[in-house]
């Protein structure tokens, strides 16, 4: 399985913009949690941490909004380009 997540990396995407925004901001939580334990040896994080975990969810979800908006933008100009 991780083969296939690490073969399909480099392609573009053409969908799910906000589910791929939020899978983003949910992987920086991770990296950022092991990090954090490996250094302190503890997961207890302060108040303002968690918040900014939250924070890098949502980024990532407008993220995908703001891409998928784009996309289907582009998506118009090439087909009114083509008729």
């Amino acid at each position: 399985m991780s083969a296939a997540c690490v073969a399909s990396a480099g392609k573009r995407i053409d969908s799910a913009f906000v589910l791929h925004g939020a899978l983003i901001g949910i992987f920086g939580i991770l990296l950022f949690t092991v990090m954090w334990i490996g250094t302190t040896g503890s997961l207890a994080q302060p108040a303002l941490y968690v918040v900014a975990h939250g924070l890098k969810i949502v980024g990532g979800i407008v993220g995908g909004l703001i891409a998928e908006r784009r996309h289907s933008r582009g998506a118009s100009a090439t087909r009114a380009a083509t008729r």
